[in-house]
């Protein structure tokens, strides 16, 4: 994605947000329930682990 020219307005925003709006720290910063932040997923995943194992007994 390309900055355009009123990106540089002011000296405020610059390349750096990159950084901010990176895929990763997008999906990462689904916090809330039923998010995708990894730690989200993780938590699901062991829970569902968990609840199959149950169920296969």
């Amino acid at each position: 994605m390309a900055l355009g020219p009123a990106h540089f307005a002011r000296g405020k925003i610059n390349t750096d947000v990159y950084k901010v709006l990176s895929v990763e720290n997008s999906v990462a910063s689904r916090v809330s329930f039923g998010g995708t932040a990894p730690r989200n997923v993780a938590r699901e995943a062991a829970r569902w682990l968990k609840l199959l194992a149950k169920n296969a007994k």
